[in-house]
């Protein structure tokens, strides 16, 4: 739907996805402000570029080589996602025992900018243990 939907109306297709970012968060409407005056600040993205994403999201199963990954590694997800859910958590910690994970509550799929402070905190946490 998104990948069709960008070549016929890219800037109606972003509006869109920029919305699913937010869905569900405590704080959907500021975030989406911000993505939309973050994004309005700067050139439009190619559409071109959007796609091959797209198509990279659809086709590639990137799970294998993730056991393979060995620097310190953090991943955040918002309890109220609706793209990426919270539950995938667990299974990073299978896949990658030594990864840190952690849920913000209240946030959907940009947590770092709807919840900045949360964010940073587990930033910390990540670096406060590299550092041990």
């Amino acid at each position: 739907q998104f990948h069709d939907g960008l070549l016929a109306d890219p800037a109606g297709t972003l509006s869109r996805f920029l919305a699913l970012q937010v869905r569900g968060s405590e704080h959907a409407r500021q975030t989406l402000r911000t993505l939309r005056q973050e994004l309005s600040a700067r050139p439009g993205p190619n559409p071109a570029a959007l796609t091959l994403g797209l198509d990279l999201l659809r086709d590639e199963d990137l799970r294998g080589p993730l056991p393979d990954l060995r620097p310190p590694s953090l991943w955040l997800f918002g309890d109220r996602d609706t793209l990426v859910p919270a539950a995938v958590a667990e299974r990073i910690e299978i896949l990658l025992p030594k990864a840190r994970t952690g849920v913000i509550q209240g946030a959907a799929h940009a947590p770092f900018i709807s919840h900045p402070a949360e964010t940073i905190e587990a930033i910390g946490g990540l670096l406060q243990r590299i550092d041990a």
